[in-house]
């Protein structure tokens, strides 16, 4: 064959190391070729895949590709370049022409791209949209799995594009989920939705109800983003004894405040339409943390976290859109701003609110007030300005009396998640009472003094108070082991102050070890449980 430094080697032309040249495939020489005859042996002489014939039998030629002819072979003045490939009828579809020569040669039957037959990515998108159930809220995606529509985010989304593909697709690759996500993400034909469903609740088992706990058949123009990540069981209401005693620890027994926090929890489950969110305030180690990861495991998929600086960023409204359950763990000692009032606000207050992306176009979200707020913090929530219409959508929970740290239960928070469905079942029978009084909770003034007590005493000289505390109240008595929780709780009753157990027992060991040499640390058992304290003193009657 001739060849030049200036074309393409043919491909089909193989050379050894040695430089020279071996016998290749008959199917791909012409009658005349150099090699024709001594070609090698096993393959059946076929037509050359480059150049294209007519179905007649004139034998007439069409122009080939220049990069498989040599200069000087037949055709080659005619020849296409490779640049200029936009007429040929397969032009992407080198790999195919080689696979199908490859398949004639073997005497099998052309073996045609499945991928050249499906659907391109947009077609798999509006596919998708209509055999999903897929619709737009607030900018984001969601797609329907059983009663309620999930939302998808970046990586969700991507999963549900995978899962589709592998079901109808024989061929996956990364560009084409990326194609499909992008048509999804601006298919205009999505269905719209203003707002997650206020009239619902569904759970993990399968259960919808409506806010009169009466079992529900929800069809499909309703628009339900919110589910349970717990089963609702009627028989189990009650059964959740961990929860009950935690609750009332936290509340120290007191029967209306009890009753307080499990209104607050079917607040938190339920999806009815209300202007309020939770404020869990008080010392530390007194379950406010607990409370609130059990909340979070409720909506394990459905809730965002947040520190308060971000209740500033003005895309807020947009990061927390779609989410059910938004919480800050530790809210700091601060003054809130005037944007994080306006944020907080516009959250809980179910209305029509503007939102917008970076860099994307503002939208209406319509919030309809079945989000739910819940804020932890150690002290009093301090604004820039008084704003009556925050205080009334507030629901303080008292959290003022700390476990010590010997009686703390380590697997407390896992005791609570696995009495979930029970606890869930329970805190809902308190639902209709609160629609009924327009969500009027019990206990407003027993929380308020418990509040105003806490606040003051944490602004106050916690040394001061403890020491004038120890000078009225305790007596010496040689002999007699008084333990740190009893005077912790006389403390308390005398002077009306919540103080973490831990401060306190440094403040009173600081003045006891002073005040006399008979007066000394000690542990004893009782009642197999070991209790830290001093033996030496006893606390006067009066004070109890």
């Amino acid at each position: 064959m001739n060849s030049t430094t200036n074309n393409v080697i043919n491909p089909f032309v193989h050379i050894s190391d040695d430089k020279k040249e071996r016998p290749i495939a008959k199917a791909f020489l012409r009658p005349g070729d150099e090699g024709y005859d001594v070609t090698a042996i096993g393959f059946k002489p076929v037509t050359n895949p480059f150049i294209h014939e007519e179905s007649d039998k004139a034998i007439e030629k069409k122009p080939s590709i220049k990069a498989f002819l040599h200069e000087g072979d037949e055709g080659y003045e005619k020849a296409i370049p490779l640049t200029e490939t936009d007429d040929m009828p397969e032009k992407h579809n080198f790999v195919s022409a080689v696979s199908n020569a490859s398949a004639l040669n073997n005497g099998a039957e052309t073996n045609i791209s499945k991928e050249s037959e499906e659907k391109n990515s947009y077609q798999i998108a509006r596919d998708m949209v209509a055999s999903l159930d897929i619709r737009r809220c607030a900018g984001k995606l969601f797609v329907r799995h059983g009663h309620v529509h999930e939302m998808l985010d970046e990586e969700r989304l991507d999963g549900e594009v995978l899962d589709y593909l592998k079901r109808t697709a024989s061929s996956i690759n990364r560009t084409k989920i990326k194609e499909i996500c992008y048509f999804l993400d601006i298919d205009n034909d999505v269905r719209e939705e203003t707002g997650s469903s206020t009239s619902y609740m569904a759970f993990s088992n399968g259960v919808v109800l409506d806010n009169t706990l009466r079992y529900a058949s929800i069809g499909y123009d309703v628009f339900l983003s919110h589910r349970v990540n717990a089963a609702y069981i009627p028989s189990l209401t009650g059964m959740c004894p961990t929860a009950i005693k935690f609750i009332e620890t936290a509340m120290s027994g007191s029967p209306v405040l009890i009753k307080r926090v499990w209104q607050a929890i079917a607040l938190v489950i339920s999806n009815a339409p209300v202007k309020k969110f939770l404020i869990l305030e008080g010392v530390g180690d007194s379950g406010k943390s607990q409370l609130i990861s059990l909340f979070e495991n409720i909506f394990e998929n459905d809730n965002f976290p947040l520190k308060l600086k971000e209740f500033d960023d003005k895309f807020l409204i947009e990061r927390v859109s779609g989410r059910k359950l938004i919480c800050c763990a530790d809210l700091p000692k601060s003054v809130l701003s005037e944007t994080a009032v306006g944020n907080i606000k516009s959250i809980t207050g179910g209305d029509r609110i503007n939102g917008q992306a970076k860099f994307k176009t503002p939208y209406k979200l319509e919030t309809g007030g079945s989000q739910r707020l819940v804020f932890a913090t150690n002290h009093a929530i301090v604004l820039k300005e008084k704003d009556a219409a925050f205080d009334k959508r507030t629901v303080y929970l008292p959290f003022v009396n700390a476990v010590p740290i010997e009686k703390q239960d380590t697997q407390l928070l896992s005791k609570l998640i696995s009495e979930k469905d029970a606890i869930v079942t329970t805190a809902l029978q308190y639902l209709p009472e609160l629609l009924a009084t327009n969500f009027t909770f019990a206990g407003e003034e027993e929380t308020r003094i418990l509040l105003d007590r806490y606040t003051a005493g944490i602004n106050r000289d916690f040394s001061e108070i403890v020491e004038d505390f120890l000078a009225e109240s305790i007596e010496l008595a040689p002999g007699v082991f008084t333990s740190t929780d009893e005077l912790l709780k006389a403390f308390v009753e005398r002077t009306g102050v919540y103080m973490d157990a831990s401060i306190f027992g440094k403040y009173a060991k600081n003045v006891l070890l002073k005040m006399s040499p008979n007066i000394a640390e000690a542990r004893v058992t009782i009642n197999r449980t070991k209790s830290r304290g001093y033996r030496g003193i006893r606390i006067k009657e009066e004070t109890v």
